[in-house]
């Protein structure tokens, strides 16, 4: 996934897949907060007029997985 245009806190696309793919598989199941599916296809298209998926939703989930999983 590409880190831009959701984020600017970094240009490393690796690293933003990884945090959220650490948010998805370890937490939106289990909280079912998110709707997975939706959201990464509307962060895989750049859509920044999706309704699941925002530049504060990706952010809010990197930084959750920073802090929180382990």
């Amino acid at each position: 996934m590409k880190a831009k245009p959701w984020t600017t806190i970094t240009d490393d696309d690796d690293l933003v897949t990884h945090l959220v793919s650490l948010f998805v598989d370890w937490e939106a199941h289990c909280v079912g907060i998110v709707d997975c599916d939706s959201f990464l296809e509307g962060m895989e298209k750049g859509d920044l007029n999706s309704p699941y998926c925002s530049p504060f939703v990706v952010n809010s989930m990197c930084a959750y997985a920073c802090v929180s999983i382990r």
